[in-house]
């Protein structure tokens, strides 16, 4: 077997990018290492091989239009590769369980990317999911956040999830507004979402967000392990102390 010379980082990082801007899953998986990985904050961890297609293909099929522009490569170490980039397009198909709003958007991020001789063994993207789910929150929406819904009464069977959280007191105001105006107008896009409600101790940080769902299956889609959730969770990052707790309860009775 003839040996593979070390490819060049910054090329390599090139092919990555471009494949991207090719809506090429097949190209952007050969940039790859044997167990290369990719994560940004809205996937639920390091993902690799068919999921990264997957997700590829499904950000490709929600943005058909999706554009890259960028600067550099740069160099930083020996293997290591930043990449600064802007993405567009417009939102015309269904994406994260969101459907087509037509909305256009612009998202500005970053790559770090750790180069080996078998490829990338990992890239790391950074941006703000807020303003991506920003972008695609219609005015309308996010007007109406501020006027409180018309609950509906969740019916025998529903099911409800509690999300137990510790913030810093002094957070508690932040991330009331975030849950209130980001949060939930991307809930209620959600199959199934019936209502949803946010307590705090407003003393020790301690808080519990419980959102209704009308079955077991709509509970299930938008779950701890989807990536609707885990882009909401990703969201409160920098205000949690420690790890959120998720919970599932099923309605069993009225009072």
């Amino acid at each position: 077997m003839a040996h593979r010379d070390t490819p060049d980082p910054v090329a390599l990082s090139r092919r990555y990018i471009e494949a991207w801007r090719q809506h090429d899953p097949g190209a952007i998986l050969a940039t790859m290492a044997p167990g290369g990985t990719y994560r940004d904050p809205t996937t639920p961890g390091p993902i690799s091989g068919e999921h990264l297609r997957g997700y590829a293909g499904a950000l490709f099929a929600g943005f058909p239009d999706l554009g890259f522009s960028y600067r550099g490569p740069f160099l930083v170490g020996e293997h290591e590769v930043h990449m600064p980039w802007t993405m567009t397009g417009t939102h015309t198909g269904h994406f994260n369980g969101m459907a087509p709003t037509g909305r256009r958007v612009t998202l500005e991020g970053f790559d770090v990317m750790e180069a080996s001789p078998q490829g990338l063994r990992s890239v790391v993207g950074y941006f703000d999911t807020g303003t991506l789910i920003r972008a695609l929150t219609p005015p309308e929406a996010a007007a109406a956040t501020t006027a409180a819904p018309t609950p509906r009464e969740a019916p025998i069977g529903a099911y409800a999830r509690l999300v137990h959280t510790h913030y810093k007191p002094e957070d508690v105001e932040a991330v009331t507004a975030l849950w209130r105006d980001e949060t939930m107008p991307v809930a209620r896009k959600q199959a199934g979402f019936m209502a949803g409600q946010l307590y705090v101790d407003r003393k020790t940080g301690l808080g519990l967000s419980l959102v209704t769902w009308e079955t077991a299956a709509h509970a299930s889609a938008t779950s701890e392990h989807s990536a609707y959730l885990q882009q909401v969770l990703a969201r409160y990052s920098r205000y949690f102390i420690e790890a959120p707790r998720v919970q599932h309860f099923e309605l069993v009775a009225r009072g």
